[in-house]
């Protein structure tokens, strides 16, 4: 049993996908077309955003983001070492220092005391991560922001479609990140990303730095920029996704749900507080002997993944100033991920759960 098959929630929109794809065909306009400002325009819709931003990946859409909002050289960036690599090394990329503050034991994300904790002289920022599509604490967080005058950017690459209090995932923040590599909730038939604010001037900017600086007269370009646009193909097939986003939801929530229920009470992360709506982009269990299970698992043909093994203040390009983060640290060494998508059956979702009650 893989980890994760696509090619079935493929299959169930292939028609859409097929029709959308032929419609760019025969435009003949593969970039700056009218899918990607159709787009552009639900994504900000959704995210309670005023300006969207489509880019060519999440992994850009982090660095477009704090270029965006001029940090660079000499600026320290707060951040969560719980995460996949880009959310830190893109601050490195946009020559600022990233700093970790450890995590909160029960929910995974940033423990916004222990970032309040960090900030100094230098910060202008706190990048926060929605990790495994479970909101941060964006609330303290954004009094915090406010009470120090530093940005709060929020890295939603796994938490599209999440909201605190109604409030959706992306406009808690002075910008967020979106990623749609095809194995997050809402994915691209390839790579693509957003960047969301609600700053026109940032927004503008944006755009600018994803097109390699151009300024909007012809042949002219600032000194900064990237090649970071997204394609005109892309735009259209995540349109196709996300009107089916809805349904897709529902069905990995009552996976979830279900998953809850029946494994070991101890493995199950604790539940998100009032007010969280948790998109569970990953199900990930706590488990100290999880080495021996997930060979179990794999003896039964079932694959399993680590999200993620090392934390990110132990990665070579932070170690060398990393501080201890015990939480983050015994969170790296006990968590797994198991199948969960919304085309996974109940007989899979059964030899799971079994598999796992042998172990």
């Amino acid at each position: 049993m893989p980890f994760l098959d696509l090619s079935r929630e493929i299959q169930c929109y292939k028609p859409e996908l097929m029709s959308a794809a032929g419609e760019v065909l025969d435009s003949g306009v593969f970039l700056f077309g009218p899918k990607i400002e159709e787009l552009e325009q639900e994504l900000a819709r959704r995210t309670g955003a005023r300006y969207a931003v489509g880019v060519a990946s999440g992994t850009a859409a982090l660095e477009l983001l704090l270029r965006g909002f001029g940090i660079g050289a000499g600026d320290e960036v707060i951040t969560t070492p719980a995460s996949f690599y880009a959310s830190a090394k893109m601050i490195a990329a946009a020559g600022a220092t990233a700093v970790f503050a450890d995590i909160d034991p029960d929910s995974y994300n940033l423990d916004p005391a222990k970032a309040a904790a960090r900030i100094t002289a230098r910060t202008k920022a706190i990048l926060v991560v929605h990790l495994y599509g479970r909101p941060a604490d964006v609330q303290d967080l954004r009094t915090i922001a406010d009470r120090h005058g530093i940005l709060l950017l929020e890295d939603a690459a796994q938490g599209f479609s999440a909201s605190v209090d109604g409030r959706p995932v992306g406009s808690w923040g002075d910008g967020a990140a979106l990623s749609f590599y095809p194995s997050k909730n809402v994915g691209a038939l390839g790579d693509a990303g957003a960047v969301v604010t609600s700053d026109a001037a940032v927004a503008e900017h944006i755009r600018s730095l994803s097109f390699l600086g151009y300024t909007g007269e012809r042949d002219r370009f600032g000194a900064e920029g990237i090649a970071a646009r997204m394609d005109e193909m892309q735009a259209a097939l995540l349109l196709v996704k996300l009107r089916h986003s809805s349904e897709l939801l529902e069905r990995r929530l009552a996976i979830a749900a279900r998953y809850d229920r029946e494994l070991p009470p101890a493995w199950v992360r604790r539940p998100a507080k009032k007010g969280v709506c948790d998109v569970r982009h990953l199900y990930v269990v706590r488990c100290p002997e999880r080495d021996r299970v997930r060979e179990r698992l794999l003896s039964q043909g079932i694959e399993t993944q680590i999200h993620y093994r090392f934390p990110l203040h132990r990665q070579a390009l932070f170690a060398a100033t990393a501080e201890p983060l015990p939480i983050a640290e015994q969170w790296a060494r006990e968590v797994l991920s198991l199948p969960l998508y919304p085309f996974l059956t109940e007989g899979e979702q059964t030899r799971v759960l079994e598999t796992i009650q042998q172990a």
